[in-house]
């Protein structure tokens, strides 16, 4: 009689534990539906910004996240396999991938300038024997670096950082903040884009005012070039020009 006492007060302390178990699962599965939402969410923004910017690139991918998200929902099993579906997809959205934010109205303009640049006997007569160089200016910044067939494509957005021709992705070239104090840093949507043409390859630049082509011959040039104080992005020379500091960019 004690042990079938005793059996029945644990049977419900364990039906009273089973409740609790069960109450503590329920406040658990709303708060994971809610945070199941909340991912939902973030994935259709992602998505909405991806169509704004007529990337059919990252809805393919955005699509394919979302199929894997609804089957999640679905199986709720929640195992690892599930989640390193969803990782792998998401892994698959790389930084370096940016470019392909580019909306097609600049893809295409950039595709015109650039078929459109064409090499050119630009040595003038008297700019014989001088190399030549192209001079503009960027954040209050002056730049030089050696002169090539060019195009200039107005309003581009500061924040891009690479860009695509002819299937190749080319840097741009400097930083949108570049020259600019912390402290001086605001927001300016747009500047226009420098596109010049070596040989097989471009350089891109972000430009806010063009300058003018310089002639000098390799000795001049040599002489005039000094060491920067720190170097900045890779520029570690810079010369004076009808008193104005040019920050060398090698070719």
């Amino acid at each position: 009689m004690q042990t079938k006492s005793k059996d029945t007060r644990l049977f419900f302390e364990l039906r009273n534990i089973l409740k609790a178990k069960v109450e503590e699962t329920e406040k658990e599965i709303f708060s994971l539906n809610k945070k199941l939402g909340e991912i939902f969410s973030v994935i259709e923004k992602m998505n909405r910004l991806a169509t704004e910017h007529k990337s059919a690139y990252f809805r393919l991918k955005l699509g394919k996240l979302k199929t894997l998200f609804k089957e999640f929902q679905e199986k709720k099993g929640y195992d690892k396999r599930e989640f390193d579906s969803l990782f792998n997809s998401i892994n698959k959205i790389k930084n370096t991938e940016s470019i392909e934010f580019l909306d097609e109205t600049l893809k295409n303009r950039i595709a015109r300038a650039a078929s459109t640049i064409t090499p050119r006997e630009s040595v003038k007569s008297k700019m014989e024997n001088k190399n030549l160089f192209f001079t503009f200016r960027f954040n209050n910044v002056h730049f030089i670096t050696e002169n090539s067939p060019k195009r200039i494509i107005r309003n581009v957005e500061r924040k891009k950082r690479k860009i695509k021709i002819e299937g190749r992705i080319y840097p741009i070239y400097p930083g949108k903040d570049f020259g600019l104090d912390e402290e001086d840093r605001f927001p300016i949507d747009s500047t226009n884009l420098l596109i010049l043409k070596t040989a097989g390859n471009y350089r891109c630049f972000f430009i806010d005012q063009p300058g003018e082509v310089i002639g000098l011959n390799p000795d001049t040039f040599r002489n005039k070039l000094k060491k920067t104080e720190i170097p900045l992005k890779g520029i570690n020379q810079y010369l004076k020009w009808k008193g104005t500091r040019y920050y060398y960019i090698p070719n």
